[in-house]
């Protein structure tokens, strides 16, 4: 397999990521620094470092839904000492959150050590769903459903709303397919709302159905077959 495609399944990052460490020469292929792309490796054979520390595939990988509280990042650590997802986990080494919740979201998070699986639900061109429920700061105006259909525009680009539904008063529900950064609430700005309260029901079919907030579960056999075959 190629170089970049298996620094993505040993979870360093995702492939394009990984092209940038490999430009870098950070990476060794039995003991020769590498810089060029595209370079075939035999994962069974050849010794690889990053930054000197021997790289693999794990043997068995791990799949967990975390129901994300608040104040809590979605990171493998911080700088500044704040909580993190991996500090609600009981064993956590080697895995890492599969894309990102906002500091201040809460719901649905996946956790893996399988690199292939994060780069394919989280790239862009996959369109992997995720279903919110969003709290506004004022009754919302039912003539806003078709300006959010049409599409908000935010940096340039519309926003990929595949549906939203209002459920009365200050609540509305939201189907999106990628996930820009701070997206749900710069929707919602774009038309004159601020966001009270923004929680992910789902990502990609699972839910956090049955978990109360800071709790995960392991993803059962028909789950993680469900996600390898979104592609």
């Amino acid at each position: 397999m190629r170089l970049n495609r298996f620094l993505a399944r040993a979870g360093v990052a995702s492939r394009r990521k990984s092209d940038s460490i490999i430009k870098s020469g950070r990476v060794t292929v039995n003991g020769e620094k590498v810089e060029e792309l595209g370079l075939v490796v035999d994962e069974e054979t050849d010794f690889i470092t990053l930054n000197g520390t021997h790289v693999s595939i794990p043997s068995t990988f791990t799949y967990l839904v975390l129901n994300k509280p608040v104040e809590v990042l979605s990171a493998v650590s911080d700088d500044r000492g704040r909580r993190t997802v991996l500090d609600l986990i009981d064993n956590p080494a080697g895995i890492h959150p599969v894309g990102r919740l906002d500091y201040d979201t809460s719901g649905v998070l996946l956790l893996t050590n399988d690199g292939e699986l994060t780069y394919e639900l989280t790239h862009p061109s996959f369109g992997v769903e995720r279903v919110y429920t969003v709290q506004l700061n004022a009754p919302f105006q039912k003539d806003h459903l078709d300006k959010i259909r049409r599409g908000v525009i935010i940096d340039d680009r519309r926003a990929n709303v595949i549906n939203v539904e209002w459920k009365g008063g200050n609540e509305v529900k939201l189907l999106l397919a990628e996930g820009r950064n701070r997206e749900v609430r710069r929707i919602f700005e774009q038309i004159g709302y601020g966001v009270e309260m923004l929680h992910r029901d789902s990502f990609a079919g699972i839910s956090d159905k049955g978990l109360p907030p800071g709790e995960f579960r392991d993803l059962t056999a028909k789950e993680v077959e469900s996600l390898k075959g979104l592609d």
